[in-house]
Formats: structure tokens, C-alpha cells, sequence
């Protein structure tokens, strides 16, 4: 058995982490880590009652970079045709990423760091599964439902407002489905709707979500104004849905972007309102 210095094992270990980082290069891994670090910085701007200090700003947006190159790290640890060794050196390098998060996010209190560690596994596990040319969408969804929970629990912040944002994305979850099936260039076998009673599916599921956020609003003491400049902007991405040119007169990616970004929309105007 050969033993290896402390030295060299960590030197290993980190030079796995910056190769890892490599991942950066592609265009989608770019994608889904602006749109996490866009989602952190808004968390923060937006959380109620808080003059965030400088420290706060620090700490929060050290775990976010901590945590992204854990998951890329662990990425790049799947590879198919890597040796044994480097395959352990970078496990063991995501999980050292981790732990250090993981500890600046007790220095929030217990709660932070719970919520964290449980949106960290549920991001790092979507991540994984994401096939690379896959549509970012639930991991994209999964940061913007996940994120102010744990910012606004570590900001001292935490509002029942909150909760709101698990029905709204499990509406998200069915509309974005549906649109996906009716911008499908083949249906699926077996399917009972056509590609107009998918899109009006979706259609409702906006709707719902936006007339939800009104009605919470209008039966509490948050105020209404960007709750309704949300319902309004939803509406308004639905109208872009069905205006904007088709060759075929059938929705096609566009489709399900216009969907997505609805969601996003009452999402954040949401926030806003809380």
C-alpha cells in the first residue's frame, strides 16, 4: 500500500475542481448558472425588511459559488471515461465544496443551513439527470422556487407569502407540460388531446396561477399593485403566444418560452409584492 502525502491529495483534489470548472465552456451550463446566480441576486434585493449588510452579500454569494463548483465537480466526476482515481478525486473534491458551504450556511442559523442542504441535494440531483441537450426548465424552476426560501431563512426574512410559491409551481410544472406536448412536431401515441386543448391547458394553468396570487392578495394585507402587474404580465405573454407568427399554424419552441417566462413573471412580481 503506497501512501500518498496530505500535500499531493489535496493538490489533486484541487486541481480536479478547476478542471471541472471546464464545464463553464458550454453554452448550457452558462445558461443555468446565470439564471441561478440572476435568481440569488434578485433573492436578495427583494427580501422584505432587509438592509443586507455587506457581510450577508458575501457569505451568500460565496455559497452560491461553492455550491455551483460542488455540482460541477460531481458532474464531472460521471464522466464515462475517466480513471478510478480522478473519478474519487473529484467526488471527494464536490463534497469538500459542499462542507465549506455548508458551514457559511451555519453561520445563519440551523434553519438556513437545513434549507440549504435540502436544495442543494434536490438541485445537484436534477443536474445530474439533465441530459446535455435537455431543456434546463425544472432545474432553472427548481432554483427560482428554492432560492428565496433559503435566502430570505437566512436574511431573517422568512414570510408566509412563501408557501405561495409551491402551488404556483406546481402549476408551472403542469402548463409547462402541455405546452412542451403541444409544440411536439409528432403527439404521443395515445394521446386524448390535440395540440390546441394542450395549449389552452396551459393557458388555464397561467391563469390560475396569476388569479391565485390576486386572490391571496386581495383576501390579505399584501399589497395588490405588483400582484396585478403580474396577473396583467401573464396575460400579456399568453397574447404574445397566440399573436406571434407561425409558418404551420402550430407552437413551436417559442411556445413554451412564452409559457415559462409567464410563470417567472407572476413569480417575481410576487416577491415583489411581499
Amino acid at each position: 500500500m503506497v501512501t500518498v502525502p496530505i500535500s499531493q491529495s489535496i493538490a489533486t483534489i484541487w486541481f480536479q475542481i478547476i478542471h471541472a470548472s471546464r464545464l463553464l465552456r458550454e453554452r448550457a451550463v452558462q445558461r443555468n448558472v446565470a439564471a441561478g446566480f440572476l435568481v440569488l441576486l434578485a433573492a436578495i434585493l427583494l427580501a422584505p425588511d432587509g438592509d443586507s449588510s455587506g457581510w450577508d452579500w458575501l457569505r451568500l454569494l460565496l455559497m452560491g459559488v461553492l455550491a455551483t463548483l460542488s455540482i460541477l465537480t460531481m458532474s464531472a466526476s460521471r464522466h464515462a471515461r475517466i480513471r478510478l482515481e480522478t473519478r474519487q478525486a473529484r467526488i471527494v473534491g464536490a463534497s469538500v465544496l459542499f462542507m465549506l458551504a455548508l458551514l457559511v450556511s451555519l453561520t445563519f442559523g440551523l434553519g438556513s443551513a437545513a434549507i440549504f442542504s435540502l436544495g442543494f441535494s434536490l438541485v445537484t440531483i436534477q443536474a445530474l439527470n439533465l441530459p446535455r441537450d435537455g431543456s434546463p426548465w425544472l432545474l432553472i424552476g427548481l432554483l427560482v422556487l428554492l432560492i428565496p426560501f433559503w435566502v430570505w431563512t437566512a436574511l431573517g426574512a422568512w414570510t408566509g407569502g412563501l408557501l405561495l410559491l409551491l402551488p404556483i409551481a406546481a402549476l408551472a410544472l403542469i402548463g409547462d407540460e402541455h405546452m412542451r406536448q403541444a409544440s411536439a412536431r409528432a403527439p404521443e401515441p395515445g394521446d386524448p388531446l390535440s395540440w390546441r386543448a394542450h395549449r389552452l391547458a396551459s393557458w388555464i394553468a397561467i391563469l390560475l396561477a396569476a388569479a391565485l396570487t390576486l386572490l391571496v392578495a386581495l383576501t390579505t394585507s399584501i399589497p395588490d399593485t405588483w400582484v396585478a402587474i403580474g396577473a396583467l404580465g401573464a396575460i400579456g405573454f399568453i397574447a404574445l403566444e397566440i399573436g406571434y407568427p407561425r409558418a404551420d399554424d402550430a407552437p413551436r419552441d417559442y411556445s413554451v418560452l412564452f409559457a415559462d417566462l409567464a410563470f417567472v413573471w407572476i413569480v417575481f412580481c410576487w416577491l415583489v409584492s411581499l
